[in-house]
């Protein structure tokens, strides 16, 4: 197997993606949850109370884990761009243009009138910001 190196670019668009499809997940579980909590909610057997309290407790953890997915999104995004304000809008809108959209380098430098030099430039500046500044190491 190779070890390929993963670029920051393609790093940024995981960990989001990630992040994303995780809170998604764990959103649907919560209302799944919470639709056993309502099942069980008015229940005198041994079986509805087990039930209710397993759910509650599950309805807790679940919403616990959201909201710290939530903070370390946050957290990342403010990473991103306390480095993004370093650029000039120019810069900036090149990096967004190829990370959130992944649109290819030869477009950008097309579309707005610049060198392909120039785009590979700025990208390689960000990229190394990015791990200079570790902004993937969470506590």
């Amino acid at each position: 197997m190779l070890n390929k190196r993963v670029s920051t670019f393609d790093r940024i668009r995981k960990f989001l993606l990630n992040i994303e499809l995780e809170i998604a997940e764990n959103q649907a579980e919560l209302e799944k949850q919470k639709a056993r909590v309502e099942k069980y909610t008015n229940g005198n057997s041994k079986r509805a109370i087990d039930g209710f309290a397993k759910a509650f407790i599950e309805v807790k953890n679940i919403e616990v884990y959201i909201d710290a997915l939530t903070k370390l999104k946050d957290e990342f995004t403010k990473r991103v761009n306390d480095i993004l304000i370093k650029y000039q809008p120019k810069q900036t809108q090149i990096i967004l243009s190829y990370v959130l959209n992944k649109t290819p380098k030869e477009q950008i430098a097309s579309s707005m009138g610049i060198s392909l030099e120039e785009v590979n430039s700025c990208l390689k500046a960000f990229s190394k910001d990015m791990y200079y500044n570790k902004v993937f190491d969470f506590d």
